[in-house]
């Protein structure tokens, strides 16, 4: 949907489950959901990697087996020494304050924009073998629906339409979801933080899109066209 959308090139763009039929539907639902299981784990992550810029380094101790110590691994330990920094207002000169600024901006402007792509009114149709709509459904911005179904709908068509809103109404809520793991995980930071807490706002970003780099080696989608049947 938009250029600055990390998940169009997991699960692929907002219209994909719209037009899907049975064979494309099915691999939409098991990249939603496994995108969904990481998204939760990530946030666990982003919990551990607070904790961890919080703790006292011991004497003797280096930043890296403190972090292993909290069961960080490297993308962890990266964003637990963005952290620390805001912490301890690392970042000062004015030159990198200007830097950070940018990218803080550049973040906030993909978030709304990920946001923005989810509050146009949806339309799925389900068309039958002579190209004719049988059923027709809108999801607002709420993830309120409503539908019209033609008096000859069959069974079949029925279960496809009734996929397809399903699946369109998870893709929806995987951006908010997005949105709501970084935005949650800063505003815990801010809490852990005496200032400067929003110039974390790169770092996390950037590590809620490597917990979902995973998901680059997996096929493309199979196109599929309007009505496409299995």
């Amino acid at each position: 949907m938009t250029a600055n959308d990390p998940l169009d090139r997991v699960i692929g763009d907002l219209a994909h489950p719209l037009r899907a039929g049975e064979r494309a539907l099915h691999d939409i639902e098991q990249r939603t959901r496994a995108v969904e299981a990481q998204l939760d784990h990530a946030a666990k992550r982003i919990d551990r990697a607070i904790v961890a810029a919080a703790a006292p380094l011991s004497r003797g101790v280096d930043v890296a087996s403190h972090a292993a110590a909290h069961g960080l691994d490297a993308a962890d330990l990266e964003l637990s020494r963005a952290i620390r920094q805001c912490r301890t207002g690392a970042v000062r000169s004015r030159g990198l304050v200007d830097d950070v600024v940018e990218k803080v901006s550049g973040v906030q402007a993909k978030l709304t924009a990920m946001l923005d792509a989810v509050r146009y009114a949806a339309r799925i149709e389900t068309r039958d073998a002579g190209d004719r709509v049988v059923a027709s459904s809108t999801i607002g911005w709420g993830g309120d629906s409503h539908s019209a179904m033609h008096p000859g709908l069959t069974e079949a068509d029925l279960q496809l339409h009734l996929r397809r809103l399903n699946v369109t109404l998870r893709h929806r809520r995987s951006r908010v979801k997005f949105v709501a793991v970084i935005l949650g995980g800063l505003s815990r930071v801010l809490a852990a933080s005496s200032g400067g807490g929003l110039t974390a706002l790169p770092a996390l970003y950037r590590f809620v899109e490597q917990v979902l780099d995973a998901f680059e080696d997996l096929p493309a989608l199979p196109a599929e066209t309007p009505g496409a049947t299995p």
